[in-house]
Parts: C-alpha cells; structure tokens; sequence
C-alpha cells in the first residue's frame, strides 16, 4: 500500500514539472512586451527595404524556446535573404499575433503565398513545409470561413479566397508550382482565423 502511494506521489510530482515546465517556456514567448517592441522595432527598416538576416538576430534569439515563433523567424530571415519585403510584413503581423495571444493563426492563403515564394527561391524544404500546412489548416479555414460568412454578412469575399486556395493546391498537386505576382498577393491577402 505504501509503494503505491508513493508511486502515486512520484507520478503527481512528474506530471506537475512538465506542466511548470511548458507554461514556463510559453510564457518566456507568448505575452513578453519586449519580444513585441523588436518585432515593432524592425518595422523601421522593413519601410524603408533595408531589413537584412542579421536584423532577426536578436528576435531570433528571444524566441527560441518557442518552437512556433522560432519557425516563423527563421522563415522571416529567409525572407530578407531574397528581399521579399511585403512577405516579411505579412510574417511580422503573424508572429506579432501569436506572440500576443499565444494563439496560432490559422492562414493556409498565407502559408500557400509563401510556398509559391520559397519555391521560386530554391528554398523546396521551406516551400513544401508551407504547402502542407496549408493542406492541413485548408479544411479548417475554410469551414470558419464559412460560418463566419454566414453569421456576419459581411463585404469580405470569402467565397473567393477559398477558391483561390482550392485552385492553388489543385494546381499544385498537378504540378503547376508557379504563380503570377497578383495570385500570390491575393493568396497572402486571404483573411486568417484563430
């Protein structure tokens, strides 16, 4: 009886660090008010197309115990390697969110945007990641799209982003992995949802 309380107590003891342990890590990321004033600060030179990699460094650093905010970085510094500013923008805006609200935005328009991008670039691992995401969130978005659409009535074209979504990853499927300038920034444009 006594061996099994005590297992008991060791396995209370064991749960309750990894608990600790993760909304540690979290909270070292998701809410910090400095992690947001870099992200603000390399507002200034993505303005002006001056941001470079080396500007990511310290953001890089503040968040590498979160796995989804150092991803993001890490795409954000390859962006600035081919100087695809407006995709930076749109990437600050994403980790902004997150860090936030620890919610991860859900934005398959977003992440196909950026697989089109990447794949021009050579970068295939980073495009294909981005493609799968975007199969994955896909079904997700699109079925709050819709309720959203229904709910809210509103003059976003919703019907159209999820179109333009299911025709990228079809063609895509089919081979077909360019895209003009307009549909990539149609894709990026395409609303997110948490």
């Amino acid at each position: 009886m006594r061996k099994n309380k005590l297992l008991v107590l060791f396995l209370l003891i064991v749960i309750f660090s990894i608990i600790f342990l993760f909304n540690f890590n979290k909270s070292q990321v998701v809410g910090n008010e400095k992690i947001i004033s870099e992200i603000n600060h390399l507002l200034i030179p993505l303005e002006s197309k001056t941001l470079t990699e080396n500007d990511f460094s310290k953001l890089k650093e503040m968040v590498k115990s979160d796995s989804i905010a150092s991803d993001e970085v890490n795409e954000l510094i390859l962006l600035a390697k081919y100087k695809e500013y407006s995709h930076i923008g749109h990437g600050l805006g994403f980790l902004y969110d997150y860090i936030k609200t620890g919610k991860k935005p859900i934005c398959p328009g977003h992440s196909l945007s950026h697989y089109y991008v990447f794949f021009s670039h050579g970068e295939i691992e980073t495009a294909n990641s981005n493609l799968e995401e975007a199969k994955t969130n896909f079904p997700i978005w699109n079925s709050k799209m819709i309720s959203y659409n229904e709910t809210f009535r509103s003059e976003q074209n919703y019907t159209m982003y999820s179109n333009l979504i299911n025709s990228s990853l079809g063609k895509i499927k089919n081979g077909n992995n360019n895209a003009s300038d307009v549909e990539i920034s149609n894709l990026a444009e395409a609303p997110c949802v948490n």
